[in-house]
């Protein structure tokens, strides 16, 4: 074969070489301790690929069975690395432990024991999990304040910084960051870190509107580019130039913004722009295009300030983004367009506030379980302790019983005691075990209440806050001055006000009406109805709920039928499936027929769509109270519930086809011959 090996080529062929001559290396050296090197040389080869984490693991047991503290943190420090990078948090934790347990044995704080702590604390702020990344960063606090470690302090403080500017806690963020920036000054100078760490900070401030403080900090930034830019240069490695120039020159704009002088904010914005073109770090766009939104609207530009924004929501929806949107709209008079943002703000409000409600509830249920195992724990202890003097006592019983061998009736009599004694004790604890098991199924029952309980309210509060925070949004629009809004938009106002409560009625009615089945309150009506009228009634009761293009169809096999049921219940069933498919279907078809099957004693129902249908992965779980199709399509998740109910109380059965792809068929199967009793 002739020819050259392209640059990625003959890289690649190197590093095989070198890999292979490792592993030959590893295999052939006798002395654990001469592998040592090796193995982490071949870790770091494998760079985030599975072989890393396997060399890894050989390097941590191995160094721990030779004792060498620094192979041994250094491994575990890579490990938690490479599971934080990989989105493994289970595993995570497990190596922390592991080192964790490692350092309290040598009573040892290396760095690397904080910093594996400060990788939990931001895998949680990845997810946004910011309460337990608050509190695992003030855990991180505790144990730096122990240590007396300066550099972990600082890492501490950053945590916690960044953790309360996430969550929109600004001044507290302040707090954090300042007595973080003065451990960072204690440690030697290390002019790369302290970029990242002021540039980190720098929202903060701004928001807080400390100007004369974020001018300092502005400042400082900039010294420490020009002197990272030497090091760099110097080195022969290149610069995050661009991030950082696009960044302090952004800052810069919104400090002069806030300070008045929008001629200065203007020349920064445009030495910002230069970058832009050369730049795809999205996250460093996010605040660009905010800051570039929030100086065309004090330009009054707000066609420019709009696309500006725009830009910046199609990389994240923030909260704080929406509201400055709404704010352009307002200046700009486009009403509607605001009005339809601040439905967007109110719907990721409550989609955030529900999330860290979930994460509350979750919380508290392990620190619930937590509790209980700390009582078992106690319980378990106190029996201990009891069996040990139960012991004691036998051991005093047996030198007595050898004092008094020499009395043979004596011994006789205490011989038939202990048996009787005996006999009363193992009744005793069969009754105990007896006991402790109706406890614990007693228990089992009451935690599994209050688990339905609590998924209950969580649910019903989930569904109830969207059309109130609709009702309480639009009531605060029609109560603003009487000029800013047409008599037009406040009849739209109060017709969507309307809505919202006609749909908060209706869950409150579905909770009712599924609460009282469930109890057995309800009691059918059964009486002789034509089923033919009973159908053509419901497709006049929902047809104004079916899209333009969708053809509605009903054609029933006779042209009469009466069958024995309670009408009321029969036509909610199907105005519940008809009203489902009605939400889901855009085009096409949806079709009601049923059949009658005298040797089954049934008639067979059944309503088709030709929607989007129903996952299959769903099907199993799609009559389970408060189940959606599409979280986005209004609806509490009730009316599959609540049919299946009815059809149950109706000695009847409900279920979805799946067998049918082209959308979505409902089955409802009624028997005939149905009486009251």
């Amino acid at each position: 074969m002739t020819g050259l090996f392209s640059c990625t080529q003959l890289r690649a062929e190197i590093d095989r070489a070198l890999t292979d001559s490792l592993c030959n290396v590893l295999k052939n050296t006798k002395d654990p301790a001469q592998k040592l090197p090796v193995l982490l040389y071949l870790s770091q080869l494998y760079w985030q690929k599975p072989e890393e984490a396997s060399y890894l693991k050989e390097l941590v047991d191995l160094s721990t069975e030779l004792d060498s503290l620094n192979y041994v943190y250094d491994g575990y420090s890579k490990l938690c690395r490479y599971y934080f990078n990989d989105s493994q948090l289970d595993s995570l934790i497990i190596m922390k432990n592991r080192l964790d347990s490692i350092c309290r044995q040598h009573s040892v704080t290396p760095p690397v024991f904080f910093q594996v702590r400060n990788l939990l604390c931001k895998y949680y702020q990845g997810e946004l999990n910011y309460e337990l990344a608050i509190s695992e960063a003030f855990k991180l606090l505790n144990d730096a304040k122990k240590a007396q470690n300066d550099y972990a302090l600082m890492l501490a403080n950053q945590s916690i910084g960044f953790a309360y500017q996430a969550m929109g806690r600004n001044k507290e963020a302040v707090v954090a960051y300042r007595k973080g920036l003065e451990y960072l000054h204690k440690l030697k100078d290390n002019p790369i870190y302290e970029i990242q760490y002021l540039s980190e900070m720098l929202p903060s401030f701004l928001d807080e509107n400390l100007l004369a403080e974020s001018r300092q900090i502005l400042d400082r930034y900039n010294e420490l580019y020009q002197i990272a830019s030497k090091i760099f240069e110097t080195k022969g490695i290149p610069y995050r130039s661009i991030w950082h120039r696009w960044l302090f020159n952004s800052y810069y704009a919104e400090l002069y913004m806030k300070m008045g002088q929008l001629d200065k904010a203007g020349k920064y914005i445009k030495e910002a722009s230069k970058y832009t073109a050369n730049s795809t770090e999205e996250n460093m766009k996010y605040p660009y295009y905010r800051i570039k939104a929030l100086y065309h609207l004090k330009t009054k530009d707000y066609q420019k300030a709009l696309e500006e924004i725009d830009k910046g929501l199609d990389i994240e929806v923030q909260p704080n983004y929406l509201k400055l949107k709404i704010e352009i709209l307002r200046a700009d008079g486009q009403k509607a367009n605001a009005i339809a943002t601040y439905e967007d703000l109110f719907a990721l409000d409550a989609q955030i506030k529900t999330e860290a409600f979930d994460r509350q509830i979750s919380q508290l249920r392990l620190l619930n379980d937590l509790n209980d195992q700390e009582q078992q724990t106690f319980e378990l202890q106190r029996q201990n302790d009891e069996l040990a003097m139960q012991r004691q006592l036998v051991r005093m019983g047996m030198w007595i019983s050898l004092l008094l061998l020499v009395l043979l009736s004596l011994l006789v009599c205490y011989f038939l005691h202990s048996n009787k004694l005996k006999n009363a004790l193992q009744r005793e604890k069969d009754s105990l075990v007896e006991l402790e098991k109706q406890l614990q199924i007693a228990k089992e029952k009451a935690e599994e209440t209050d688990r339905q309980k609590t998924a209950f309210i969580a649910k019903v509060s989930h569904e109830i806050r969207t059309p109130l925070n609709a009702i309480v949004g639009f009531s605060k629009l029609l109560g603003e001055e009487d000029d800013f809004y047409s008599e037009e938009e406040k009849l739209e106002f109060a017709g969507l006000i309307k809505s919202n409560f006609e749909l908060l009625m209706a869950i409150v009615n579905n909770i009712l009406d599924i609460s009282l089945l469930e109890a057995g309150r309800i009691k059918p009506a059964i009486d002789a109805y034509d089923i033919v009228s009973c159908c053509r009634e419901v497709i006049e009761e929902i047809k104004h709920l079916i899209l333009p293009g969708v053809r509605l169809t009903f054609i029933p096999p006779v042209e009469q039928y009466m069958l024995n049921t309670d009408k009321q219940r029969f036509k909610q069933i199907l105005i519940n499936l008809l009203g489902n498919a009605a939400k889901f279907t855009r085009e096409g078809e949806i079709r009601l027929t049923f059949e009658i099957e005298p040797n089954l004693h049934q008639i067979r129902l059944s309503v088709t769509d030709t929607g989007c249908g129903i996952p299959i992965e769903k099907h199993p779980h799609i009559f389970d109270r408060f189940e959606k199709v599409n979280e986005f399509v209004q609806g509490a998740g009730l009316g599959l519930a609540i049919s299946l109910l009815i059809a149950q109380l109706l000695k009847g059965s409900l279920y979805i086809d799946s067998t049918y792809t082209s959308g979505a068929r409902f089955v409802f199967i009624h028997p005939i011959g149905l009486t009251n009793q």
